[in-house]
């Protein structure tokens, strides 16, 4: 039996008995677990990214940032907070170009001190950029996702890593809160990234996977993140996943192992992002998953495209989408196989709430 910990009961007393249900059974069987949001509270591949360009830990020389900025919007011109996609990589490649010299040789600190107004209005113009992707027709997740992990190559896999453990060390540290970066107006207006703080394990997952790994179930974690930084998460945490089972975001890399702005082909390696999960349990995982776990749309098809999955472990948020299908399923409405379970959180203080969503 896992802790009660702060399951809602009915959730603990489903849990319980499924994980009852697969003492002697024969396997293969598996278990697929979403990372950021529902192993963890907040987003380990975001606090990697936050931490990345507020440090100024890029490894691009100005011309070669420009090279990347303008193939990820491609033939789009704005964005759907109507910005200028060319004239914010004007500004970008400007702010870029002035501490460049300084971050080249090592200096990143005094490149901070000596330029504070351009590394402000940089790391806002940067953090920007995703949400302008993510939400612009055309582009989406697709190019957002990858633009996160993209944006940090140059590094080895051990580098990207560290970078993480460093992001989950910061963000652990920090007060719960809603925090935000607005750049000043220049060729681009003025935009903000916002975002909220903090960090945490939910230990109750962790309590899970354990237990479904001591069941004999194989522990598999499919993120939309970089698969380097869900992997140094896993290290961290103890969650009982080996380093081949967790499956997200990737690089290509050099003769040297050193990581490239550029993602596998899709075909060859799916992005791990809605039918991109699925996809991957498909041609990775031994069996279908007979558990599964996740918190929002990108998951939603790793939720339903198994109809061997017994159960369904949703951390409610309250999205919006196509997770409501699920949701719906949850409150006894749908046709999905079966059993779905919403979990609440505490949104203030992140880890679950033991209440009745």
């Amino acid at each position: 039996m896992i802790p009660q910990r702060r399951w809602s009961p009915d959730n603990h007393a489903a849990v319980t008995s499924f994980l009852d249900s697969l003492q002697g059974r024969a396997g293969p069987l598996t278990a697929a677990f979403d990372w950021d949001e529902t192993c963890i509270f907040r987003c380990l591949g975001t606090a990697s990214f936050r931490l990345a360009i507020d440090r100024l830990e890029l490894r691009f020389s100005p011309d070669a940032l420009a090279e990347l900025l303008r193939g990820w919007s491609g033939d789009v011109a704005v964005s759907a907070q109507g910005v200028s996609f060319e004239a914010l990589y004007d500004d970008i490649v400007e702010d870029w170009s002035a501490v460049w010299p300084m971050v080249r040789d090592g200096r990143h600190d005094d490149a901070r001190a000596a330029h504070p107004v351009t590394w402000r209005d940089l790391r806002a113009r940067l953090g920007f950029l995703y949400d302008a992707y993510e939400f612009t027709e055309g582009l989406g997740p697709p190019v957002a996702y990858p633009y996160l992990v993209e944006l940090l190559a140059g590094r080895t896999e051990a580098e990207l890593e560290d970078l993480a453990r460093r992001a989950w060390a910061m963000a652990c540290a920090e007060v719960p809160e809603d925090r935000a970066w607005t750049s000043q107006a220049g060729r681009s207006p003025a935009v903000t990234w916002a975002w909220t703080s903090g960090m945490k394990l939910n230990v109750e997952m962790l309590d899970l996977a354990r237990a479904l790994d001591a069941a004999g179930v194989q522990v598999w974690v499919i993120t939309a993140s970089g698969e380097a930084f869900i992997r140094a998460g896993v290290q961290i945490t103890g969650f009982p996943a080996p380093m081949e089972r967790v499956v997200g975001i990737r690089l290509q890399r050099d003769a040297s192992g050193v990581t490239l702005p550029k993602c596998p082909p899709f075909d060859t390696h799916p992005l791990t992002w809605r039918a991109g999960k699925a996809e991957t349990i498909r041609r990775l995982l031994p069996a279908p998953p007979v558990f599964t776990a996740g918190d929002t749309n990108t998951d939603v098809e790793m939720l339903t495209a198994f109809p061997e999955t017994e159960l369904r472990l949703v951390v409610y948020r309250g999205s919006r989408g196509a997770i409501e299908r699920v949701y719906a399923h949850a409150r006894g409405e749908g046709t999905l196989s079966g059993r779905t379970l919403l979990q609440g959180r505490d949104e203030v203080q992140g880890g679950f709430a033991p209440r009745v969503v």
